[in-house]
């Protein structure tokens, strides 16, 4: 039986053999003016967003400037983290959406949106009495700054009572 060449192919996981050179010295890298500058420099810099001869030629194309956004793996695991919470209501709440977070999304993301319609009524009773704490809280904030402002003002009158000496 004749041997097969086996061709082993290197990635993260499967690394080549290679010697290692680890140096403590500073790096003579310099770094270049460009990497100072934010993104939008350095497409101004460039012209980038200045030639419209491009934009007529390639009608077609959208060009937008997303550095304002975050990366894509953080993307990646905030919908990692909803789709867990999602997955955590009820199957009758999620039965509505048809167990997808897109159409859950799209329908809370409305102006309209009534969270009773979403809730079942266990959800609701507990939703019920954390609104009326929040509610009891901000009033007893309220309390406490009127009789701190009233003990302020009472503290800073003059007093009709003079003492004798």
């Amino acid at each position: 039986m004749a041997e097969k060449n086996v061709r082993s192919y290197a990635n993260r996981l499967n690394l080549p053999d290679k010697d290692t050179f680890i140096s403590n010295n500073p790096t003579k890298v310099e770094e270049s003016p460009l990497d100072a500058r934010s993104p939008q420099e350095v497409l101004d810099y460039h012209g980038m967003y200045r030639d419209p001869s491009y934009y007529e030629q390639n009608p077609d194309k959208l060009y937008l400037d997303l550095t304002q956004f975050d990366d894509y793996e953080t993307y990646l695991n905030n919908i990692r983290s909803m789709e867990a919470k999602f997955m955590n209501l009820s199957p009758d709440v999620r039965a509505r959406f048809n167990n997808d977070l897109s159409e859950f999304s799209t329908y809370v993301s409305k102006p309209d949106f009534d969270i009773y319609k979403v809730l079942d009524d266990k959800t609701k009773q507990a939703y019920d009495a954390y609104k009326a704490r929040l509610d009891a809280e901000k009033e007893y904030e309220a309390y406490q700054a009127a009789a701190v402002k009233h003990f302020n003002e009472v503290q800073l009158q003059p007093s009709d009572e003079t003492p004798i000496k």
